[in-house]
């Protein structure tokens, strides 16, 4: 039989708490919680924040921008090449690329900022671009241009040595 005061006053209870909106005030239980998260990434050697050139970081800010359709976060198809293929130039795997893409659409599904502090909390998660894939574009590209220049000498000197006749 139902009292006054429980026909009044029903059981409430907080689902998912974890995924409260960052706008709310952090309560010492939630500031505690992510003290504790930090600490477990720098434990792991994972960085608790990500640089603003940092190839997932550029790649998340562009997909947020191509970005169609508000909350349903609708990405064409070509958009989606291009960001691919760009994210490889930037040293990630094609992989990693579409987990960045999938991060940031997530969160803009979710009504989340797309580039707000969660969003930027998993992006870290992603492994980094490769140094070496970089620095071995930078090193090829180097390398093209020094056989360009080489045959630009050489084609230079043939029109000389035409000209003189010889």
């Amino acid at each position: 039989m139902m009292t006054p005061a429980t026909a009044h006053a029903p059981a409430l209870r907080l689902v998912n708490e974890s995924a409260l909106p960052e706008a709310q005030p952090l309560t010492r239980g939630h500031r505690a919680a992510r003290r504790v998260r930090s600490e477990n990434r720098l434990a792991v050697g994972i960085q608790t924040g990500i640089e603003p050139f940092d190839a997932r970081w550029v790649l998340a800010v562009r997909t947020s921008q191509l970005l169609d359709g508000g909350r349903a976060a609708i990405l064409r198809p070509d958009h989606r090449r291009k960001l691919v293929s760009m994210a490889v130039g930037l040293g990630l795997r094609p992989f990693d690329a579409n987990l960045v893409i999938a991060i940031v659409q997530d969160s803009a599904r979710s009504g989340l900022p797309v580039l707000g502090r969660m969003t930027e909390d998993r992006l870290v998660l992603v492994p980094a671009a490769r140094e070496a894939a970089a620095s071995s574009t930078r090193d090829q590209a180097i390398r093209l241009l020094a056989v360009a220049a080489g045959i630009g000498m050489a084609m230079l000197g043939g029109v000389l040595m035409w000209m003189r006749g010889g």
